[in-house]
């Protein structure tokens, strides 16, 4: 990418915002984003332009990418004016394609490849690592669950609080397969989160876990709320030599998202709540999760919740989902759970609960998924 000057870069996010809130104001002169035609629900173009030059932990980033192509087409949006801009977009239909392919080419790899938590294509010993994963996970964390406190099941003790834990990756483990994904975190940082950063031994690690009640894990991993990453500068002072050094910590606060909170959402403690890592007594042995990862998991949330292309995402996937299993002949339209057990019966726990998330109705997830898994695991069809 080719380097300019950051006051140049932060005069150039505060423009398009400018441009981009005239357009929204100006009612439906773009187009809007329509991801698939297996659904019919749509985004407003601006809004999620908007979105990302508001969120993007990298905005500079995300408007010089954004420059590049409208250049292509004409428009420079830090050489002409605001009203030239916008006058442009309204009447060169060139130009208001330009957009619609940006956000639609931003939509389709970066947000739907981080909202894909299926077990990566290359990864043969998957299950092992996650296995590996939850023991240190716990070991960190003290067997429990940073946010709801529970503690697990086969450790608590008879006055703990106690569930079921299951093991989160902050970011997708798939996203390693997918170079063009990676290419976008990138710029999307602003460098912070380079390919290698998301290659398979670099993302199944402990710095990318959590271990956190099953009754809350669904919506993290659908960022319907996040964990936000606060840098603390702590200075000490040193009387002998009367010098000071500075070390960097962070605090994690609970940040709940979604504007449509479903079930279990209550069990989450309220907003802004401080969570604790390395509470184990060997809890500093083992190494934390990556703040950079938090911010990308907490700056997604926040864009798909703004643009609604969460909401969108998920119920292309369930689209795509009942799509797959007719066609298969397990089930007829109106479909029964039930009947998906022979196409999940190989698949492994976590993500078998996944699959039923999708064929059941939202109030039934917390006591039907569940019920579902321990059903098969006890005639035989699952194995834990």
């Amino acid at each position: 990418m080719e380097t300019r000057n950051e006051v140049y870069l932060e005069f150039a996010v505060t423009r398009l915002k400018e441009i981009f809130r005239s357009m929204l104001s100006k009612g439906p002169v773009l187009p809007d984003l329509r991801i698939s035609n297996a659904i019919i629900s749509e985004m407003n173009t601006a809004l999620f332009v908007i979105a990302f030059l508001n969120w993007a932990i990298s905005p500079r980033s995300i408007a010089y990418d954004l420059m590049r192509v409208l250049a292509r087409v004409g428009i420079y949006v830090m050489d002409q004016t605001v009203d030239f801009v916008v006058d442009s977009l309204c009447r060169r239909r060139e130009a208001r394609d330009a957009v619609l392919l940006w956000a639609h080419f931003w939509c389709l790899n970066f947000l739907f490849p981080l909202m894909d938590r299926q077990t990566p294509k290359t990864e043969t010993d998957f299950s092992h690592k996650i296995r590996l994963l939850r023991y240190l996970a716990t070991q960190r964390d003290s067997n429990r669950c940073i946010v709801t406190g529970v503690h697990d099941i086969f450790s608590a003790s008879s006055l703990e609080p106690s569930g079921v834990l299951t093991p989160v990756h902050i970011i997708p483990a798939r996203i390693q397969d997918n170079q063009v994904a990676k290419h976008l975190i990138q710029i999307f940082t602003g460098g912070r989160i380079p390919p290698r950063r998301l290659s398979p031994e670099n993302i199944d690690t402990c710095d990318n876990i959590l271990m956190l009640s099953t009754s809350i894990s669904t919506t993290f991993e659908q960022y319907r709320w996040s964990i936000k990453p606060e840098l603390q500068r702590n200075i000490t002072f040193s009387d002998s030599t009367a010098s000071s050094r500075s070390s960097n910590t962070y605090n994690y606060t609970l940040a709940k998202v979604s504007m449509h909170q479903v079930q279990p959402i209550h069990l989450i403690p309220p907003s802004h709540s401080q969570l604790h890592f390395s509470t184990g007594p060997e809890g500093h042995l083992f190494k934390g999760p990556d703040p950079i990862l938090f911010a990308l998991h907490f700056s997604l949330a926040q864009i798909l919740d703004a643009t609604q292309a969460g909401r969108i995402i998920l119920e292309l996937q369930h689209a795509e989902w009942r799509f797959l299993v007719q066609k298969r002949g397990l089930v007829e339209p109106g479909y029964d759970p039930a009947a998906v057990v022979v196409f999940v019966r190989n698949l492994s726990r976590d993500y078998l609960k996944r699959t039923l998330d999708w064929a059941v109705e939202p109030g039934e997830l917390v006591r039907g998924r569940d019920e579902e898994v321990q059903r098969l695991v006890a005639g035989g069809v699952l194995s834990m």
